[in-house]
């Protein structure tokens, strides 16, 4: 059988849409993706010198050895021509392409623009001093379904959100925001309910600040996996909780995050 496509690549692009194939990237289970490849007829040798890998590298993680580092899982999807989005990484133009093509939507580059027109209008509004949001926040908003939280909150609570925050950024550092969205999204379902309680004017402050913060990286990780109206649903929401936490630096963040 001839695999080369006509780039010269051992692997054809059509290989990444089978079914198989996207659901072992989807795990990101490189052993299976390289069995995948070997079924293809790609060598252990063409997957080493795709990837940057010892041959010995390759064999071992065929036997089963799992591959965690995000810039190792980078490495490869780069090498092996991969879009980066079907494993939950950086979410690149091709995977763009493909997921558009693929849409329901009949317009979906005309309905990404009026979304996006829709969220720059509220980030005009916000940072002018405009109320936060109301009863109709545009279609771009979700609300999603919270979780109890005390009646009353000190510092100590904040510095809670404040720690889980760090770690979980961490973890989008080191495996990227597909590997850890769920969770932020997760620590947010209780952390809103939080704005609920009663608390002095400085730890509110705070509060407003610490969730802001919360919001931004569940923004940035929507982003990362492609979710672009979950993202525009938090940067928006960070913005807000910024504006009333009084955080300049926090808000400029955001709104260069969001371009």
């Amino acid at each position: 059988m001839n695999t080369m496509s006509s780039q010269g690549s051992p692997i054809p692009a059509e290989v990444w849409d089978q079914q198989e194939m996207r659901d072992a990237l989807a795990r990101r289970e490189i052993s299976s993706v390289y069995r995948l490849l070997r079924r293809h007829g790609v060598s252990q040798r063409q997957i080493a010198a795709l990837t940057g890998q010892s041959q010995s590298e390759v064999s071992e993680i065929l036997k089963g050895r799992q591959v965690m580092a995000y810039d190792v899982l980078t490495r490869i999807a780069m090498g092996l021509g991969v879009p980066r989005g079907y494993m939950g990484l950086a979410y690149d133009e091709t995977t763009a392409v493909r997921v558009a093509a693929t849409a329901d939507s009949p317009h979906p580059e005309e309905d990404e623009s009026v979304k996006r027109r829709k969220f720059l209008a509220h980030a005009a509004a916000v940072t002018v001093g405009a109320a936060v949001f109301g009863a109709d926040s545009g279609s771009w908003v979700s609300h999603p379904t919270q979780t109890p939280a005390p009646g009353r909150i000190g510092m100590t609570d904040v510095r809670q959100v404040e720690a889980a925050t760090r770690a979980l950024r961490a973890l989008d550092y080191q495996y990227g925001g597909g590997s850890c969205r769920d969770a932020v999204v997760a620590q947010l379902s209780w952390g809103q309910q939080m704005l609920g309680a009663s608390s002095t004017d400085i730890v509110r402050q705070r509060l407003y600040v610490a969730l802001a913060d919360l919001h931004n990286l569940a923004g940035w990780t929507s982003f990362d996996t492609g979710l672009m109206d979950s993202a525009r649903n938090h940067f928006g929401q960070a913005l807000d909780l910024a504006k009333q936490g009084e955080n300049e630096a926090l808000m400029a963040n955001i709104l260069y995050r969001m371009g």
